[in-house]
């Protein structure tokens, strides 16, 4: 298949959970492979003003070249061309936020990492009455998946800005929306192509303001598109849970950590593989936050990678028993209980509902994004800590150069074996987050905005942070408030 063909259109009909003969939406997930499948709401006039923006790690989505991303602040600074409207990329907002980490461990008497450089990307766009984010996990490690996955974004922004935002036909409802994100994915493969990456995953989510109307009793409506094994999920403040909107993909089986189910990119020659594709809408409420995730995140959440519980029993353990008194986390017995692919998916959620909740308790402001995005990278460099130590340790000891090289290779697989005792997984891990409502310059000054005193000690330890440590990041978006560099940019 050329690459500048659009792939989408041999897809047709709805797939599971395509509500049939039901008339009002709230509180489920409509899901279908086409714009058709999906429900026809009214839209409310887009608003071109551009309130926040972000891309990562690094100069994210601006920058599609093999060298590195620069190690000092001046990403949040520099600024180059326009891109998709934007010439500053890098402002982000409390209610809209980004981070892309590395859980990797240290290669031997080096600060880089193993796995470098991330090959994740994300993006978001907010305005005072949508956003749109994107993020793409580059598969397998280097600069091509990485290339893959910023020139997926690239392509999605580019022809979203376009066609939403410059065109004299504005989208009115929300099969217009699905139909150009879709279209956007075409684009992204093609600019995968064009640019020599290899394959990635992609997730687009928007969030929109809704005109009264008689299917859902709230304002707002997400819209997101997906293939590969990049999560979105809803959190609820007002219930303290979280869903999982992108679910539908691996209902019944669950989802394989080894697999990613779908891509684009030169999967089969210059040929994506859309086996995962699926669109889903879902009505949210004001103060809802919406994010998405690579799997280095979600994985990090799942019992069994947790070494709290096995899978693949056909008599799973009744849910009120899954956690054992006394059990420790992370240290495999045979008394560990076993799951279903429903019930690792239920657990799944609920610790991440946990650490957002935890993280809410914890500080003296109302829940933002910022905050979530914390409290969930947090979550996963604490869990992989134990693995990525030792591992780092490994390295330090085979890196003796009197040890001979088949010494040094029989050492590096034993210890390598011992790594898979100790829970999580490391990986690339990143995250995007928005919570829903009407956005406005004025809210930088808000009182829910976190102080540079509030930023989370360890986070500042880990390397990569979007290229400068978290403690600085949160410094420069303050210095940024002060000198008026964040001013609203309009198309």
């Amino acid at each position: 298949m050329a690459s500048g063909t659009n792939f989408f259109n041999k897809f047709t009909g709805a797939i599971k959970k395509k509500l049939l003969g039901h008339d009002h939406l709230d509180g489920h997930i409509v899901t279908g492979r086409t714009a058709v499948d999906m429900p026809e709401l009214p839209l409310a006039a887009l608003n071109k003003t551009v309130v926040a923006c972000h891309t990562g790690p690094g100069k994210g989505l601006t920058d599609i070249s093999q060298e590195p991303d620069p190690p000092t602040d001046d990403v949040y600074f520099n600024r180059g061309s326009v891109i998709a409207g934007i010439l500053d990329w890098h402002r982000p907002h409390p209610q809209a936020d980004g981070l892309s980490v590395t859980l990797y461990e240290k290669q031997a008497n080096s600060t880089s990492h193993h796995g470098d450089p991330i090959a994740d990307a994300f993006f978001l766009t907010a305005r005072p009455n949508s956003c749109i984010m994107g993020l793409a996990d580059g598969i397998n490690w280097g600069y091509k998946p990485r290339i893959a996955a910023r020139s997926a974004l690239l392509g999605v922004v580019n022809h979203l800005n376009e066609k939403l935002f410059g065109s004299p036909s504005k989208p009115t409802n929300t099969q217009d929306i699905f139909h150009h994100i879709l279209l956007s994915f075409d684009e992204a493969q093609k600019r995968i192509i064009a640019n020599e990456g290899t394959t990635t995953t992609l997730t687009v989510a928007m969030i929109c303001e809704c005109l009264p109307n008689h299917h859902i009793s709230s304002r707002w409506v997400l819209c997101s598109v997906s293939v590969g094994d990049s999560p979105c999920f809803l959190y609820q403040p007002d219930y303290g849970s979280v869903h999982e909107v992108t679910a539908a993909w691996h209902d019944g089986k669950g989802r394989d950590p080894r697999d990613s189910g779908g891509c684009l990119g030169t999967n089969v020659g210059n040929d994506p593989d859309l086996s995962n594709l699926i669109c889903c809408l879902l009505p949210v409420r004001e103060g809802d936050f919406i994010f998405i995730t690579s799997d280095g995140i979600s994985d990090n959440f799942d019992p069994v990678i947790l070494k709290e519980a096995s899978a693949g029993s056909t008599s799973p353990t009744p849910t009120t028993q899954l956690y054992l008194p006394g059990a420790e986390p992370g240290n495999s017995s045979p008394t560990m209980p076993s799951v279903t692919p429903k019930q690792r998916q239920e657990l799944l959620t609920e610790k991440m509902a946990s650490v957002i909740k935890e993280k809410q308790r914890r500080i003296e402001h109302m829940l933002t994004a910022q905050d979530l995005v914390e409290a969930l990278i947090t979550h996963a460099k604490d869990v992989t800590e134990k693995k990525r130590t030792f591992l780092e340790h490994v390295w330090e000891e085979t890196s003796d150069p009197k040890l001979s090289p088949n010494t040094r290779r029989t050492q590096e697989r034993k210890l390598s074996q011992r790594s898979k005792t100790y829970s999580g997984k490391l990986d690339h891990t990143s995250i995007v987050a928005y919570q829903v409502g009407n956005l406005s310059v004025a809210e930088y000054n808000s009182p829910r905005r976190p102080s540079s005193q509030s930023t989370v000690q360890h986070l500042d330890d880990i390397t990569d942070l979007d290229g400068v440590p978290r403690g600085r990041r949160r410094e420069i978006f303050q210095r940024g408030l002060s000198q008026g560099s964040f001013n609203s940019v309009r198309y």
